[in-house]
Parts: C-alpha cells; sequence; structure tokens
C-alpha cells in the first residue's frame, strides 16, 4: 500500500542518504518549513540593488532549519541547480544568479540574509520579487509553495 508517508521520524534522521544532489535535504528543509510556517518571522527591507530579509523562529528547532534552508540554497544558487523549475520567477532567478551577491550571517534565531545586484537591472528587480514570493511562503505555508504556484517574474 502507501505506507511509509505517516511517522514523525523525519526530521533527526541523517543516516545513509547516499549523496544524492541534496534534493531530499533540501525537500526536507522546505516541508520542515511549511509545516512550522506560523512559527516564523520575516522582515524584509528593499535596497537599491535587492534587499535585506531577517528570517527567525523563537523555536530552536525551527531556527536550525531556517539556516540549514539559508545554507542549501546558496550552495544551489552557487552550483546553478534550479529549484522550483515550474515557477517561471525561480527559472529566471537563477538565469541572474552570476549578478547577484549573497550575504548570509547566522543568528541565535535564525538567519540574516542580504541579496543584492547592481540597482536598477532586472536582476536588482527579480531579487525583489524573490524576497516577496519567500515571505507569501512563510505567510500562507504549503498552498504557496505546493502544487508549484507560478510566480511571473518583473522583467
Amino acid at each position: 500500500g502507501m505506507g511509509g508517508m505517516g511517522g514523525k521520524g523525519g526530521m533527526g534522521g541523517k543516516g545513509g542518504g547516499g549523496g544524492s544532489s541534496g534534493d531530499d535535504d533540501w525537500m526536507a528543509t522546505v516541508q520542515a518549513l511549511m509545516q512550522n510556517h506560523e512559527k516564523i518571522d520575516r522582515h524584509v527591507k528593499l535596497l537599491g540593488g535587492g534587499f535585506q530579509a531577517n528570517t527567525s523562529s523563537d523555536d530552536p528547532k525551527v531556527a536550525k532549519v531556517i539556516q540549514e534552508h539559508v545554507a542549501i540554497m546558496t550552495a544551489r544558487v552557487a552550483a546553478d541547480q534550479v529549484v522550483r523549475q515550474c515557477d517561471p520567477l525561480f527559472v529566471k532567478l537563477f538565469e541572474h544568479a552570476a549578478d547577484f551577491r549573497i550575504e548570509v550571517t547566522n543568528t541565535s534565531t535564525g538567519v540574516s540574509v542580504k541579496e543584492t545586484a547592481n540597482p536598477g537591472t532586472c536582476s536588482a528587480q527579480l531579487l525583489q520579487a524573490h524576497s516577496k514570493v519567500v515571505s507569501l511562503f512563510v505567510k500562507n505555508g504549503m498552498q504557496e509553495a505546493m502544487r508549484c504556484k507560478q510566480h511571473q517574474p518583473p522583467c
């Protein structure tokens, strides 16, 4: 049957795994964040060339997942491993990834991320659009992220 979907053992187990391209780790962080989205606070400040975002949780477990998620995400951008290929905004973001400057600072409750490109460029507009979509993920949880709801790029 369809066994294996239940159970709460999802998070802790990092055993084995056999180096798949990190998709499993990536999805594990996404699902954990979606399930706990009410516990996540996110504050975004738009900058000339992008944004500064502070994402945090009072729950230490959720805070750690936020940090893991950002670390995996940053690595995927560097490696050009597109996420959400069904979402035009994300496809376009990855096309412009070489223009982005990403600074990540872990905090005691989560992470502070500054992402910028040259002001006035499409890359800068894409970063700002991306920051808004991530805020929607935090606010709406699964219904925003799953079924690959599409977000149109601004340029």
